[in-house]
């Protein structure tokens, strides 16, 4: 039971990685004010 990841908890885990990397990325092109989100 444990051991098997349900699918909807998958895709959570990938909208949440999703979302910090865009954070990241938005950071790290030095606060350019321009939304990640949209360039996607």
């Amino acid at each position: 039971r444990a051991e098997v990841i349900p699918n909807h908890i998958f895709l959570l885990y990938l909208l949440f990685k999703e979302s910090i990397i865009k954070l990241l990325v938005s950071t790290w092109q030095g606060q350019t004010l321009i939304p990640f989100g949209l360039h996607v």
